[in-house]
Formats: C-alpha cells, structure tokens, sequence
C-alpha cells in the first residue's frame, strides 16, 4: 500500500493550476496580438462603377461593383477599407464620409481603371465632398467640378467632431462656387479642432472664390506641390492658422483687384491670428498681390520666387524672416508696415522695398539693376556665372534652395533663390511594376 503525503498532492496541484494559468495568459495574449495586428487583414476594398456597376452587388471586386455613390453613403466601413471609383466614371451626387479610420489604418477613398480621374460634378449638388468630424481619411486621385459650395469640404468643430489626420493626394477640384478645397470649422471657436490636414500634387482651379482654404480652428496644414491657378480670390489662404508649411507649390493668375492673391495668411472670423507659417521653394506669378501677411507673427519666408504680380509681398503681421527670395517684375516687390516689430531680411534679390517697420533687420541683398539671371522673360531666375549675386549672401542656417539644390555650393551662399552650382540630391525610389525578362 503506498502513502502519499498531503504535501505532495498540493505541489502537484499547484504546479497543474501554474501550467493552466499560463496557457490561459498565452491564449489571451495571442488573442490581444490578433486583434491590434490585424485589424488591416479584415479591411475589404469596394468598387464603384457608375455605367456598369449595380447596387445589388456586393460591391468587393472589379467584375461586380456597387454603381451610385448613395450606395456608399449607406455603407458600414471600417478601418483600412478602401473605396475604389472607376476612372472615367461621372457621379452627380455628394460623398458624405461618415466613417473614420485609424492611425496605420486609415479609410481611403481612391480610383481604379484607366483614363481621366473620377469625377463628382456637382451641377445638382451642395458640396461634392463632405468630411465632417472624421479622423484618418484620405483622398487620392478623385476630381469634383461644378459644387454649389465648396469642391472637397472638411469640417472639424467642436459639433461636429475634430478632423485629424486627413490627406488629399492627386485630387482636382473646378468651378465650384465657392472654394475648390475648404477645412476648418462650421461653429466658431478659438479651439484647434483639424489639424495635420495635408495636400499633396492637387489643382485647384477656376473656383469663385480661394482655391485653398484653410479656415478658422485649423492647424498643422500642409500644401506640398500643389497648384491654384485662375481662382476669383486667393490661390491658397491660411486663415486663423496655427502652423501650417506650403511648399513647392505654384499659385498663378489670381487677378481680382482686390482680393487676387497667390498665398495669404490672415486672421478669419475673429478667430486666434495665424502663427507659425512658413512658404518655402513656391513659384508665385502673375497676381495682384503674390503674398498678403497680416496675421500674427512668427512666419518664415525662404527660397521663394515672386515674380511678375503687381506687388510682391504685402507683410503686415508682429514678426517674421525673409531670407533667399526671389523678386522681379512687379511694380512694388515688398512692403513692410507699420505693425512690423521685428523681422530680419537678408539673401534676397529685388528692385523696390517700402518699409515703415520698427524692427527691420536687413543685410546681403541685391537691388541692383543686372542681377544676372539667365533668361528672365522665359521664367528662369537662376543665376549667370558671372552674377554679383554669387557667394554675396550671408549664411542663415537653411541647407537647400528652391530647387533643392546644396547650399551653400561656394565659399558661401548665393543671393537670390537660385544657389549657382549646387548639387541636386536626387532620391531614387523602388520601381514599381517591375517585370524581370528572362
């Protein structure tokens, strides 16, 4: 007969319930790691068609889309879902986004096929696009044309919801009767309520009012390679901005004698003044006024080219840097007001300066008549060799010019937007369709 101590049977029995707990943590653990992991794996990709598509379709391939976009708008979407419209498509409805995705899974609307973008006309429609109170949205490559109001509407308040995190990629907005692009907010308020709202490689065109418009409640707003052109009002505005980059941008043939204006930055709606915006490498042409600053201070101003606008640069706001621009052709190049505190301008070429600013610091610019430029009256401001604008400038800290071409390429920097010699850095990105023929 064999004895078993008591003792012996509470360690097997602890060592049992040890061996559960753990594979029960490992079984929670492994279900934890697939829900915040694969969350994208359960994302689906719709399609719209709207010759051929058919409502009654489940909507999740090329050879059976789903046809209006009333049938999106009725849709449950989740995080890293994308919404695929036909090119060549026409809709005359509005898209109205009412889901939000999240941070590395966003929702995307976007376009399939070949030929022109998809195209929202708005003829019997308000907005064309409307994005109120969503987060992780973006947009690539759709085209809306003919809204009532505004062409893509992007609303964050604190009603509606903030609007976070939103791209725009390859879209085109048209004759709309108001903006062609529009974010800020439905309610007043002095809160930030969107933000990191980013533009990349749109157009903007022909709208009545501002190609571009960043309103009251804005912040972290980025337009980068975009373009406005032959809008009633300004190209771009910052209105009531708090941070905000534009970048290798073009804004031309704004021309209304009063409000034509390549880039603006001004205060909106009684809203906080602007702070913190910065335009760098933009070609700026043929406007009333190429840029028009009166709101708050602490803006930067670099590696730009004004040329051919009536006047330049109108700046108005605290403070602010001018440093390596480019000016020709206008009847006035820059003026300082008043208001100005303080606000340093070195490196840059012009003919005619007004300022009645307090706190001018001004050094290593040309204002000469022969700055040497290369061929002016077909548009290239860069500099001869034999430019008194070469190495005269004065390092400011700024690493590339407007063609992100090295600085300083001499013994020091150039004058002017146009660094002479320097080298271009050129990133190679991975092909994309690469086929192997063997």
């Amino acid at each position: 007969m064999y004895t078993i101590k008591a003792s012996t049977i509470k360690r097997r029995d602890a060592h049992t319930m040890n061996n559960s707990l753990k594979k029960t943590k490992l079984v929670l653990l492994i279900l934890f790691a697939l829900f915040f992991t694969t969350s994208a794996g359960w994302a689906a990709t719709y399609y719209v068609d709207s010759s051929q598509g058919n409502n009654n379709n489940n909507g999740t391939s090329q050879s059976a889309p789903w046809r209006t976009i009333s049938k999106v708008n009725a849709g449950a979407f989740r995080a890293g879902d994308t919404i695929l419209f036909k090119r060549g498509g026409v809709w005359y409805e509005t898209l109205i986004v009412k889901w939000s995705g999240q941070s590395g899974n966003p929702i995307t609307f976007g376009a399939y096929g070949s030929g022109n973008l998809p195209l929202i006309d708005g003829q019997k429609t308000r907005e064309t696009v409307l994005c109120k109170g969503n987060s992780y949205v973006n947009f690539d490559s759709i085209e809306v044309r003919n809204s009532t109001t505004n062409g893509f509407y992007l609303v964050g308040d604190t009603r509606s919801g903030y609007a976070l995190h939103i791209n725009f990629t390859n879209c085109i907005a048209s004759r709309c009767s108001h903006h062609g692009f529009k974010c800020g907010q439905d309610v007043g308020s002095s809160d930030v309520t969107t933000r990191y709202i980013t533009y990349e490689n749109c157009l903007s065109y022909s709208n009545s009012n501002i190609g571009y418009q960043a309103s009251n409640g804005t912040g972290n707003i980025t337009f980068r390679g975009c373009i406005a052109r032959d809008n009633a009002k300004n190209g771009f505005r910052f209105g009531s901005t708090a941070g905000g980059l534009m970048e290798y941008c073009e804004s031309y043939n704004h021309m209304d004698p009063t409000y034509g204006v390549g880039v603006a930055i001004q205060t909106s709606n009684n809203a906080p003044p602007c702070s913190d915006i910065v335009l760098r490498k933009n070609r700026i042409r043929n406007n009333e006024c190429g840029a028009y600053i009166d709101s708050g201070g602490n803006h930067e101003v670099y590696y730009n080219l004004f040329y051919s606008n009536t006047r330049g640069v109108s700046y108005r706001s605290t403070s602010g840097k001018f440093f390596n621009n480019t000016f020709s052709n206008s009847s006035q190049d820059v003026s300082f007001s008043s208001a100005v505190q303080n606000v340093e301008f070195r490196n840059n070429i012009y003919r005619s300066l007004s300022n009645s600013s307090s706190g001018f610091t001004s050094s290593n610019n040309y204002s000469g008549s022969s700055p040497g430029f290369v061929n002016p009256y077909a548009g290239d401001y860069s500099l001869q060799r034999t430019s008194p604008c070469i190495d005269a400038g004065r390092y400011v800290g700024l690493a590339s010019d407007i063609n992100d071409a090295s600085v300083p390429a001499g013994s020091t920097v150039d004058i002017g937007a146009y660094e002479y010699g320097g080298t271009v850095s050129v990133q190679l990105s991975a092909p994309r369709n690469l086929k192997i023929i063997y």
